[in-house]
């Protein structure tokens, strides 16, 4: 930690003028124990330096970048050398193997790809522990079922909201004696009535009633429930 504060101080005058602004010299962060002196930021700031204008490293340096919309303005956007690339992959691989995936496991990514960053981390961790994945993206329950049944995919990543989904479809179909899923890595969902489904007591007493992992065979590792 210490060296990333001083790196993002050195390389990023965004990062300069809010830990001047805060009154924190790089030099006086050593670790964890200091993280409650460390300025926040928030969506806003990183649009007032939109594009690239937090980055710490020089632009072509940068071999990918992600974006968020947020609610208003310009995207928020994150950008990852191809070292970052490399940890990223290390550090989703790690929470792969943590919830029990392994090498054997066939992993079914049902999040958001493209600009949006949580299908490429899943694809990469998978990928690093070396498991097959399955890069299914979000949405088409017809071809999502398809794939679990045809490749027994064993994991499957997906918000609560899109598991809960698969999970109705599988009970209304019956076809539960015919997947092989043993693993789910549930996120949050989307949102309802303009608050985050997760925040909604009528979605969490359906996930709860149905259960995902339960209508399609995977042991539950979801935020909602703290795994």
């Amino acid at each position: 930690m210490a060296w990333t504060v001083r790196h993002a101080y050195a390389g990023s005058p965004f990062f300069r003028d809010l830990l001047d602004g805060a009154g924190l010299d790089p030099e006086s962060v050593s670790g964890v124990a200091d993280l409650p002196s460390l300025p926040f930021t928030d969506g806003r700031q990183l649009r007032d330096v939109y594009p690239f204008g937090w980055t710490a490293v020089e632009v072509d340096e940068i071999v990918r970048v992600h974006a968020s919309r947020g609610a208003t303005g310009k995207l928020a956007i994150a950008t990852y050398t191809a070292n970052d690339l490399d940890d990223w992959a290390e550090q989703s691989a790690r929470c792969l193997r943590y919830a029990g995936v392994t090498l054997a496991d066939r992993v079914q990514i049902t999040a958001g790809y493209g600009l949006w960053a949580a299908g490429a981390g899943f694809q990469a961790g998978a990928e690093w522990l070396g498991a097959m994945a399955v890069p299914a993206g979000p949405g088409a329950l017809d071809l999502q079922l398809e794939l679990m049944i045809d490749f027994q995919t064993t994991v499957l990543c997906a918000t609560s909201s899109f598991a809960l989904s698969i999970a109705e479809e599988v009970e209304r179909r019956g076809v539960r004696d015919r997947l092989a899923l043993r693993v789910g890595l549930f996120g949050l969902g989307a949102r309802r009535r303009g608050a985050p489904a997760h925040r909604d007591p009528a979605w969490r007493r359906d996930l709860r009633h149905l259960r995902p992992d339960r209508a399609v065979g995977a042991r539950d590792r979801d935020r909602m429930h703290g795994a």
